[in-house]
């Protein structure tokens, strides 16, 4: 036998191979602790090595042949490069919710159709495992668990939750359950409104070396300084029955997670939380999705003003922390827009001045954002000079046909017009991509207009945006009369399946 070529083999399916992962622990798992590496190699090779060994109830005896060879080497390759390369994903649902998956293994934490967020509106019956923190009813609701529940999964959660759901299994704080190679561990939770007497719950997931913490409703209590090699903390910061941003940071500070995510916010700022936090953090958006391969990197939406306040002269960004100004008499509308609230403009002096966010010149980028208007002829969304030329980057014209200004300055180079009227009294999604040579529009998840020539680099300009208005505000002509939403801007030309659609 030529155990030199085989560890070859072993190095170069550790390179190409790759496959789904299993809910139970995967064969090649010789010591037992639901996960396939290096460990595990060293137990085959003893194994190998062993006449005794050739015989069925053999561990390393991977193909049930009757003896240990290249064939049970290859399948503790593949399994091991399965568990290296495993990728987990995390999507926020809005509030306290989560969904997250390990391949085809599909765990939801806190399963809420929560104001103003609404991702579970439909019922993906997909669930796995699904993970109750308590009782109170922005986590704890059985008609949205009906819609994600399916045959065969597994209900976790403090005493009063099972009791109430009439089902599933009791976790403690401070005891770990394990199903496959995941485990859950309930962490403790404390403050007036959740009282540790009450069991309630928090939660760390394990899957490889990989750490989530789910933190539930809490304060900052003492058992989160023990916390090590967390890759994930999701921390609430509502500072009304949890911490509030400066106690979560500091949090966050002692537990030093890999990335730190904020969630659980009512009005809170999630920017103030992240400023703050002596760790790395990103704040997410409502089904927003990350994955453990790429959640450390700077995410391409650089901003993204929701709108969603509900009193006071600032519109926050989620994005970079770009916060806005309100200008004139605009009236927030909590729950009055398309993703939560809006801003009304009476379109007589009403305009939010955004930060400079970024220089179109600078390469491809997009812009959307829900509108509701009734005068043509009015400005979405420009940027002011600064020290370039400044353009309309969304814009309607005198009959409400939505269309953009950004240009390359060339002489022959026409502002790029939709015929799609956007000004008719009805929500539309507007957009504008600029991919580094065409410039496209969209309404409504639609390209609705394109270049069919190509243009040099887009005219510079480090000036202030808009939202409302044209580039000189105080020039009272052309405002936004009506209701705009959520407006978001990333640093890529979105591709056509990325383009939001209604």
């Amino acid at each position: 036998m030529n155990h030199s070529k085989s560890v070859w083999v072993v190095v170069i399916l550790l390179t190409f191979l790759g496959g789904p992962v299993l809910a139970v622990c995967p064969t090649a798992d010789l010591n037992r602790d639901c996960r396939v590496d290096l460990s595990d190699l060293a137990e085959f090779g003893r194994a190998w090595l062993l006449t005794n060994c050739q015989k069925p109830s053999c561990l390393a005896d991977l193909t049930g042949d009757q003896a240990v060879s290249d064939a049970d080497l290859l399948i503790l390759a593949g399994q091991w490069l399965r568990d290296d390369n495993r990728p987990v994903r995390i999507k926020w649902l809005g509030h306290a919710s989560l969904k997250i998956w390990i391949n085809e293994y599909t765990i939801y934490v806190d399963p809420v159709n929560y104001s103003p967020y609404y991702q579970l509106k439909d019922s993906p019956h997909d669930a796995d495992l699904v993970l109750v923190t308590h009782k109170h009813d922005d986590h704890y609701s059985p008609a949205d668990i009906a819609k994600v529940w399916r045959t065969g999964a597994t209900f976790i959660g403090p005493q009063d939750v099972v009791t109430a759901y009439g089902q599933g299994q009791v976790l403690l704080p401070g005891q770990t359950k394990t199903i496959g190679e995941l485990s859950i561990t309930g962490m403790p939770t404390n403050n007036s409104n959740h009282p540790r007497a009450n069991k309630w719950l928090g939660f760390i997931l394990e899957v490889g070396l990989i750490r989530i913490y789910v933190a539930g409703d809490t304060n900052f209590i003492d058992e989160m300084k023990s916390l090590k090699d967390i890759s994930v903390a999701f921390l609430p910061i509502d500072g009304i029955y949890n911490m509030g941003p400066a106690e979560a940071a500091l949090c966050a500070g002692d537990i030093q997670p890999d990335l730190a995510i904020p969630y659980h916010w009512f009005n809170a700022n999630p920017q103030t939380f992240a400023s703050q936090a002596p760790c790395p953090t990103r704040i997410l958006t409502a089904g927003q999705t990350i994955a453990s391969d790429d959640w450390m990197a700077n995410p391409p939406l650089i901003g993204h003003w929701p709108l969603d306040e509900s009193s006071g002269p600032l519109a926050h960004d989620l994005g970079s922390g770009n916060t806005g100004q309100v200008n004139g008499s605009a009236v927030w509308q909590p729950g009055a827009g398309q993703i939560g609230g809006c801003c009304l403009f009476d379109g007589l002096n009403d305009y939010i001045d955004l930060p400079m966010i970024l220089n179109p010149s600078a390469g491809p980028f997009s812009a959307f954002a829900w509108v509701r208007g009734t005068r043509p002829g009015a400005f979405i969304l420009v940027q002011n000079d600064g020290t370039g030329s400044g353009r309309g980057w969304l814009v309607t014209d005198a009959s409400g046909n939505l269309f953009t200004r950004l240009t390359d300055g060339g002489a022959s180079t026409p502002n790029l017009t939709a015929d799609c009227v956007v000004t008719d009294g009805d929500w539309h999604l507007v957009g504008v991509v600029w991919d580094g040579s065409l410039r496209h529009l969209y309404a409504d998840g639609i390209e609705v207009a394109v270049d069919t020539v190509p243009l040099g680099k887009l005219l510079s300009s480090d000036g202030r945006l808009y939202l409302g208005s044209g580039k000189t505000p105080s020039v009272q002509s052309g405002l936004w009369l009506g209701s705009i939403d959520d407006l978001r801007i990333w640093n890529k030309a979105l591709s056509p399946a990325e383009i939001p659609t209604p």
